[in-house]
C-alpha cells in the first residue's frame, strides 16, 4: 500500500505547509549525497535568486521570505525558481460527452521526492484550488479547482548554443546566466499558482497562460470542465504556441524547433 498524502489546510495561513523539519528533509533529499558539497554553495545561490526575484513580476517574494524566516533552512529561494527534469502529462475526456481527465506522471531521477509529496487546500479571489506540492513550496506545478479547470507543467526543451554532448553544461550556464540578466517576467510556477487564484474560469485561466510574460520557456497543460475544454500551451518567455484538443505532453516541443533539445528524464 502507498502511504497517504498529507493534506494541509493552507488557506488562512500560507506558511503551513512550511514546516521546517519538513523543508529541510525535502532539500536534502533533492541534493542526496551532494548535500555536503552543495551546503557551501547555497546560501550564495540563495541571495542571486531572492535578487533576480525582487525584480520580477512575482508576487511571492513576501510569503518566500516567510517561509525563508521560518525554516532558516538553506537553499529555499534558489529551490523555489527551479522545477522538475522530467515528466509527463495527458489529458483527453476518457468517452464522449464527459468532462476531460488530467494525469500526471512525476518520472524524476530523484529519489525520495514522491514521499515528500502533500497538497496543500489553497485560495484566492476566484476560490479554492488542491495544489500537489511540497514542503515550502511556493509555486505551483500542478492543481486543481473544482469547477473550474485544472492544470500541470512540464519543463521545456533545452536551448543549445553547442552541439556536444560535453558542452551541454555550458548551456545550461549560459541561459541561466541570460535568464538572470535580462529575463523580469515572472517565473512558470509562480504565474501557475496566480492563474489558480485569480482566474474564475478556464477562458481566462488561458489567457492569463498565453499573455503573461515568463522569466523562461515552459509547457502548460489547462483543461477544463466541458469535453472540449483541453489545451497544451507552449511558451518562450513573451509568445506562446497553443494546441487546442487531447494530447500528451513530455519535455519538447510538438513541432522540432532548430537549437532545441527535448529534456531526457535521465539528465
Amino acid at each position: 500500500m502507498l502511504p497517504a498524502i498529507p493534506l494541509i489546510d493552507a488557506r488562512s495561513d500560507p506558511l503551513a505547509t512550511a514546516d521546517p523539519a519538513a523543508v529541510g528533509a525535502l532539500r536534502d533529499t533533492i541534493f542526496g549525497s551532494f548535500r555536503s558539497i552543495a551546503a557551501g554553495a547555497l546560501p550564495v545561490a540563495d541571495r542571486v535568486a531572492r535578487r533576480w526575484l525582487a525584480r520580477s513580476t512575482s508576487p511571492y517574494l513576501a510569503e518566500l521570505d516567510a517561509i525563508a524566516a521560518r525554516t532558516r533552512t538553506a537553499g529555499t529561494y534558489a529551490i523555489n525558481l527551479s522545477y522538475e527534469y522530467g515528466c509527463t502529462t495527458l489529458a483527453r475526456a476518457d468517452a464522449p460527452g464527459l468532462a476531460p481527465t488530467l494525469r500526471r506522471t512525476l518520472d524524476w531521477p530523484f529519489r525520495g521526492l514522491g514521499r515528500a509529496a502533500i497538497v496543500a487546500h489553497r485560495c484566492g479571489p476566484a476560490g479554492e484550488f488542491f495544489d500537489v506540492t511540497w514542503p515550502g513550496a511556493v509555486g505551483t506545478l500542478t492543481a486543481v479547482a473544482p469547477g473550474r479547470f485544472a492544470a500541470a507543467i512540464n519543463q521545456a526543451p533545452l536551448f543549445r548554443r553547442t552541439r556536444a554532448e560535453i558542452l551541454r553544461p555550458l548551456d545550461y550556464t549560459r541561459n541561466l546566466v541570460s535568464t538572470l540578466s535580462r529575463e523580469r517576467g515572472m517565473p512558470p510556477l509562480h504565474l501557475l499558482r496566480h492563474v489558480f487564484e485569480t482566474a474564475p474560469t478556464f477562458s481566462h485561466a488561458l489567457e492569463l497562460l498565453q499573455t503573461v510574460e515568463l522569466a523562461r520557456p515552459v509547457l502548460f497543460t489547462l483543461i477544463g470542465c466541458a469535453t472540449d475544454d483541453i489545451v497544451v500551451i507552449e511558451r518562450r518567455e513573451r509568445d506562446a504556441t497553443v494546441h487546442l484538443g487531447p494530447g500528451s505532453v513530455a519535455n519538447d516541443w510538438r513541432e522540432p524547433q532548430i537549437g532545441w533539445e527535448p529534456r531526457p528524464c535521465a539528465l
